[in-house]
């Protein structure tokens, strides 16, 4: 069996690029993307998309405050 990659692949062990905010989380909490649960994962994924998609702000550790 045969399979063609890229050899940028090899250059970042084929990892998959991550958004900048689950790197933040990771590290506020001390543990690798192996030591989160799938439900964690999603939940970080959808604070992402809602503060990117429907506030218009960037995800951020604590959240800015917001206009009354």
């Amino acid at each position: 069996m045969e399979a063609v990659v890229l050899a940028e692949f090899f250059w970042h062990s084929f990892g998959m690029a991550a958004h900048g905010f689950l790197h933040l989380v990771l590290h506020e909490l001390g543990i690798g993307l192996h030591l989160l649960y799938p439900d964690g994962l999603l939940q970080v994924v959808g604070f992402i998309s809602l503060c990117e998609g429907f506030l218009g702000v960037a995800p951020s550790l604590p959240l800015p405050p917001t206009e009354a």
